[in-house]
């Protein structure tokens, strides 16, 4: 059974599986205007640095419910626990500039047989 609560405060939460895979679908695509960054702690004056989903400024809110209700008014998801996931099990790719790097053919092969079509349900959303 996957996760399906992530972060500190449990701020990323999935109704099911499915929600969790069509959200891992959706954010394999990047043209649903998002990227997913590692912030530097200088950069924002933060304790420690962190993992974001940020949308962009043409973003129109039509996202996944789990998002949708961890989005801050900034257009993005705070979720260190949640990104290293995507990282190390379904192989998001971080390279050595700290970038991610999203590669649908490689992800896929890594979506349990039976999320394959919620997956891509998210992903052509």
């Amino acid at each position: 059974m996957e996760k399906l609560e992530y972060g500190m405060n449990k701020q990323l939460k999935f109704e099911n599986q499915r929600e969790k895979f069509r959200t891992i679908g959706y954010l394999s695509n990047e043209k649903h205007n998002h990227n997913i960054v590692f912030d530097h702690k200088k950069e924002y004056r933060s304790t420690y640095e962190t993992y974001r989903i940020k949308f962009k400024k043409s973003f129109d809110y039509n996202i996944l419910p789990g998002l949708n209700k961890a989005l801050c008014k900034q257009k993005r998801v705070t979720c260190n626990e949640f990104v290293k996931e995507l990282i190390s099990k379904f192989g998001f790719i971080l390279n050595d500039n700290k970038e991610i790097i999203i590669d649908k053919n490689m992800i896929i092969k890594n979506i349990p047989e039976e999320f394959i079509n919620d997956f891509n349900e998210g992903f052509e959303m």
